[in-house]
């Protein structure tokens, strides 16, 4: 299956994250990485808040994913300490530099911190 041009450029954004930081996630940066042009760029993300809230939204869904995966179902058909296990498993065995730079940088934006607290909260 094809990687949607969205999904590339969020796999950008999250590769430059992991290397320099959020500050680095530019439209310059992010059209010379994923090879696509600002234009292209400013199509699915019309902003740079948009581009941050959607690597925020991205990676999220993918924790959930991971959690997931680690727990054996979801969330809801699991006992409480079956989702506490499935968490300490993802978080000491998968945890990138970005994902830890995402949760410093959602602690101090609620628009942010309510991406990862809805999943959280399932």
């Amino acid at each position: 299956m094809r990687t949607s041009k969205r999904t590339l450029i969020l796999d950008t954004i999250v590769e430059i994250i992991e290397e320099s930081g959020m500050s680095d996630v530019t439209y310059e940066n992010v059209a010379t990485r994923s090879g696509m042009s600002k234009s292209g760029l400013i199509y699915h993300f019309p902003s740079r808040d948009d581009m941050v809230r959607a690597v925020h939204q991205y990676m999220a869904e993918k924790w959930e994913q991971e959690l997931i995966e680690a727990a054996g179902a979801t969330a809801d058909k699991l006992s409480p300490a079956d989702r506490l296990r499935a968490n300490l498993k993802v978080s000491l065995n998968t945890a990138t530099r970005a994902e830890l730079m995402m949760a410093i940088d959602s602690s101090s934006e609620p628009e942010l911190r309510e991406i990862w607290a809805s999943h959280l909260s399932r």
